[in-house]
């Protein structure tokens, strides 16, 4: 037998060895997962995102944010504890009642609001401004326009939005099909 060939023979399995440990192994932030099934790809582990909860026994106006320059208003006393859902799947229980005029669809609402993910990620909040916003009701998400409906001027409504209510699959900068949560206080209506 040749032992050139034998030689490139040893040295082809070699790198074929190692090129294949290689591409079957993966690094994580502590540790090294190596794959025995080449038939699928190779992922790291994920965290599991644990969904933020208000601590216990307590309404709060959302999750704590650092960069808030104003805070939201008072709760009420006698303010809702368990949400109610709609036909739709919008979950709102209201946290300050109010008499005051209440927006239809094509009304412009002047509010405050906070919006946060299930693990409590905030991303948006009018509270993190020097005043508050105005928006036309009908050009929000669906859920703000069903749960803007349940309050009066002066009142408070927290919402869960599912996704076929907020932003869907598109996600429009939020994760696709997030379920979101407000806290929303009606200033004004016009």
């Amino acid at each position: 037998m040749n032992p050139l060939l034998t030689w490139t023979a040893v040295i082809v399995s070699c790198v074929f060895i190692g090129l294949s440990a290689f591409l079957l192994t993966t690094e994580t932030a502590d540790k090294v997962v190596v794959d025995t099934k080449p038939s699928r790809p190779v992922r790291p582990e994920r965290p599991v995102e644990k969904k933020w909860e208000p601590p216990a026994g307590s309404l709060v106006t959302g999750p704590s944010d650092s960069k808030e320059k104003r805070k939201p208003g008072k709760i009420a006393d006698d303010a809702q504890q368990e949400f109610t859902t709609t036909d739709l799947g919008l979950k709102y229980r209201i946290l300050r009642l109010s008499d005051g005029q209440k927006p239809n669809a094509l009304s412009k609402v002047t509010v405050d609001y906070k919006g946060w993910l299930d693990n409590g990620d905030i991303f948006d909040s009018s509270y993190r401004n020097e005043a508050p916003v105005t928006f036309t009701l009908n050009e929000l998400i669906r859920g703000w326009q069903l749960g803007m409906k349940k309050i009066g001027v002066g009142g408070m409504v927290e919402l869960e939005v599912p996704p076929d209510l907020g932003y869907g699959a598109g996600g429009q900068g939020i994760p696709p099909n997030a379920t979101l949560h407000f806290i929303v206080e009606l200033i004004e209506v016009n």
